[in-house]
Order: structure tokens, then C-alpha cells, then sequence
């Protein structure tokens, strides 16, 4: 039961894939039947209502359940077909057929807010199987030792936005494979031979090794075998020894890793931290909020319009600086999800936009997770239709807010990239401070090292 409630809480760590797989023929069904302009499936009552829409309302909703059917039976088969059920079988087919059934759920529910309250579970739902099952997605073999460079041209066969999600989930398996046998993933660390991997792989990689390291050794702390003072110190060492240039998401998944899997060390962690260096305390409380998103209890749509986990990423730090990274982890993580759902995103800001307005961090939080994944994912579809997405006009409130928080957040994620990518510094993003000054200093270093290169 221990794996089983472990598993369970695992929930944030990636966006899956294989559902969308299974479910892909649904949502082109779906989207094909449905207007785009947010038309309410539930809205029976209404005496002119498309009998099309109804009848296309029926079909959709009975293929579901044929789909869940389908599904229950397969996964179900497939679990009692081993000789010992596991519980990682046991979560695996949960969700599955949990995922198959917010589909349904957004088209029964009557009214706008729950529709999106229901696509996001489905999101983070699929969120967790393609991080949890990576090696069933790839068909890795555990006897075998993994390859980067054969996993992600497997993964790059998923299209651009899958295959960064799949990239994550291959650094964190990759790095667990070693850790069980007692040695560090050489291909992720400085002096090793890993010069020729794509450099989009490179932060998703980079993101899944710092949650293996992190969860090795909490697990450790966990069984008091060590002290987590100690875990941390070695844990900051692993940071300081990766690739120059991507520390940043390492350090940042402890934060991660501890919320949503250890979260009575948060305090202690923080406590430690703090009398280290803020920086490192500031990538600690981005990955809390990233893990508040993820955290199961604020799975339930009723947790959700408005977002419960807002209020927990400002009560939960005790201090400004916790604060302001814990909200911009959550605009982060609220981002990347629901990068294909925007209305997702346009719905958070018609609730919340007044706990988030009197400070720059939620915004700071979308910037950066656009910066990050234009860099992952360079030209990706998705990403330029989420800029693109406008709310209706008749909400002008509304459409003042996307402006201000998502338009103007994206614009600037675009401009700075090149001078963060051009110094190598991308990692630095993983955690809250003031980005356009972060990168006008930048440009002056780079302006001085110039002038001091033309007078030498």
C-alpha cells in the first residue's frame, strides 16, 4: 500500500501522453461537432437549441462510455493477466479509466466554469501517465541500459508537444536506472560523452534527473537514515556538478519533489535553506507551487473555479520570498499543462485575478513557461495558438486581463530568450525575480565584455 500512496502522489510530475493516444479519435470527433466560441453542451433548455447538437451531444457521450468500457476491460485484463498484481498496475489502470471519464463529465456538465474545471483534470490526469509510464509509452526494457540518444528519437516520434513531456520522464528514468545500481547518470553530468544530444532535450532531461536525485534522497531522510540538512547539503552538491547552465531545474525539483511527496520536510528544508543562500530558497518554493498545482487533494473539479491551490501558495511560505516563487511556480505549472486549453487559463483569471494583482510573480510564472518552452519545443503549434487565443470581446474585462497577464507575458518570454540562451543562463528562470531587469543586466555584462575586447 506504500507504492500504491506513493504513486498516488505522483500525480505532478509530467503531461501524459497515451491517453491522448487512446482518446485522440474522440476529441477530433468533438471538436468537429462543437463550435469553438464556448457553446454549452448542457444547455438543454433552451427551445431553440440544434437538435444536431443534442444528437451529436448523445453520440459523443455513448462513445465515450463504449471507450471507458473498452478500456475498464482491456487495463483490467491486463492487471489480473500478471501473476502478481501490482500496485503500480493497479494506479495505472485507475487512471486510465478515471481519464476516459472526465471526458464524459465535461460533456454532461451544464455550465461553462465545470466544463473547464473537468478538461482540466482530464489535462492533469494525462499529466500523470506518461511520466509515470514512460517506460511502457517507449517500450523501454529495464534489463537493458537505457540509451538517450535511442529514447529520444523514440520520443521525437510523438510530435513537439508530447515529446517534451516524454523528455522529462526519460530524464527521471534514465537517472533512476543508475541510481538503483549505485552510480550517477554520467550522460547528464559535465566531462561526460552527451555532447551530441539535441539541445531542446536538454531542460526536460535536466528537470527529470533533479527529481530522481531529489527523491533518492528524501527517500533516504524518509527512513532516517540521514539527516535532511544532510540530504540537502548533498543534494545542492548534485546541483553544482550538473551541466553549466542547467542547475536552476535541478535545484528547483527538490521544492518539487518534497511538496508532494515528503511535505511535512518542507519546513525543515526551508529552514536549512534559508541560512544557505536565498537563491537556492527561491528555486526550493518555485517547485512548491509547480507541486501545489499537482497536489491530488486539488484534483477534484469542485477544488477548482475558483482554485483552491491559489490560497496555498500564499499561506503556505512564511515569508515574501516563498511567496512570490510559490505563486509563480503555480502560473508556471497552470501554463504548461493547459498550454492547449487556454480558456483554462482565461477561466483562472476571471476568479483570481485580484489575488494575483498586486504582484508581478503569476506573470513572471507565465513568462517564464512560455521562455522555457519555446526553448523546448522552438516553433511548436501550440505555443503560438496559446498566443494567439483572445477571450470573447463582449468580456472586455476579460480580454483586459489576458493582455495584461498572458499577452504581454508571452511577447516578453520571446524577446528575452535569445540574450538567456546566447549566455547560457536558462536555469536562472526556474526560479521568481525580476526578469527584464535580469536580462537588461545581461546585455550591459555582455555590452562590457565587448568594449573590452575591441580596447584589448
Amino acid at each position: 500500500m506504500d507504492d500504491l500512496f506513493k504513486s498516488a502522489n505522483r500525480l505532478w510530475l509530467a503531461t501524459s501522453l497515451r491517453g491522448v493516444q487512446q482518446l485522440g479519435s474522440l476529441f477530433d470527433a468533438r471538436s468537429s461537432r462543437y463550435p469553438s466560441n464556448g457553446a454549452q453542451v448542457g444547455a438543454f433548455s433552451k427551445p431553440d437549441l440544434d437538435v444536431s447538437l443534442i444528437e451529436g451531444t448523445a453520440r459523443a457521450i455513448y462513445g465515450s462510455g463504449r471507450q471507458i468500457q473498452r478500456q475498464a476491460f482491456t487495463t483490467i485484463s491486463d492487471l489480473f493477466s500478471q501473476e502478481v498484481p501490482t500496485p503500480r498496475l493497479a494506479m495505472r489502470t485507475a487512471f486510465q479509466i478515471m481519464q476516459d471519464s472526465a471526458e464524459i463529465m465535461e460533456l454532461l456538465t451544464p455550465y461553462r466554469d465545470g466544463q473547464i474545471a473537468w478538461a482540466e483534470l482530464h489535462n492533469k490526469l494525462q499529466s500523470f501517465y506518461l511520466f509515470e509510464y514512460i517506460d511502457l509509452v517507449l517500450d523501454i526494457s529495464p534489463e537493458v541500459e537505457p540509451s538517450l540518444q535511442e529514447l529520444l528519437n523514440r520520443a521525437s516520434r510523438l510530435g513537439s508537444f508530447f515529446s517534451v513531456w516524454a523528455t522529462e520522464g526519460i530524464g527521471h528514468y534514465y537517472s533512476d536506472w543508475h541510481l538503483a545500481r549505485g552510480k550517477l547518470p554520467e550522460l547528464l553530468l559535465p566531462g561526460q560523452d552527451g555532447r551530441d544530444l539535441p539541445p531542446p532535450s536538454l531542460i526536460p532531461l535536466h528537470a527529470g534527473l533533479g527529481l530522481s536525485l531529489a527523491e533518492s534522497l528524501l527517500r533516504i531522510v524518509e527512513k532516517e537514515q540521514i539527516d535532511a540538512g544532510i540530504a540537502v547539503d548533498r543534494f545542492i552538491q548534485h546541483c553544482q556538478n550538473v551541466r553549466k547552465g542547467f542547475a536552476g531545474e535541478v535545484c528547483e525539483a527538490l521544492g518539487l519533489a518534497t511538496r508532494n511527496l515528503y511535505p511535512h520536510l518542507v519546513n525543515t528544508i526551508d529552514l536549512h535553506l534559508s541560512q544557505i543562500d536565498d537563491a537556492l530558497l527561491a528555486y526550493f518554493w518555485h517547485g512548491v507551487g509547480r507541486a501545489i498545482y499537482f497536489v491530488p487533494t486539488n484534483f477534484p473539479p469542485f477544488r477548482n473555479a475558483p482554485w483552491k491551490a491559489v490560497e496555498m501558495c500564499l499561506r503556505e511560505p512564511a515569508h515574501s520570498l516563498g511567496k512570490c516563487n510559490a505563486l509563480a511556480g503555480f502560473a508556471w505549472a497552470l501554463t504548461l499543462v493547459n498550454l492547449r486549453k487556454p480558456e483554462v487559463m482565461a477561466t483562472f483569471l476571471k476568479h483570481h485575478w485580484k489575488d494575483v494583482a498586486n504582484s508581478d510573480a503569476f506573470a513572471n510564472g507565465v513568462c517564464s513557461a512560455v521562455l522555457v518552452w519555446h526553448d523546448c519545443a522552438p516553433g511548436d503549434e501550440d505555443l503560438d495558438e496559446f498566443r494567439r487565443y483572445a477571450p470573447p470581446k463582449s468580456d472586455t474585462s476579460l480580454v483586459d486581463l489576458w493582455t495584461r497577464f498572458v499577452t504581454q507575458a508571452c511577447n516578453d518570454a520571446l524577446r528575452y530568450h535569445p540574450i538567456i540562451a546566447k549566455r547560457g543562463v536558462i536555469g536562472e528562470i526556474f526560479r521568481y525575480h525580476d526578469l527584464s531587469e535580469f536580462v537588461r543586466t545581461l546585455e550591459r555584462t555582455q555590452d562590457d565584455f565587448t568594449q573590452l575586447v575591441a580596447h584589448a
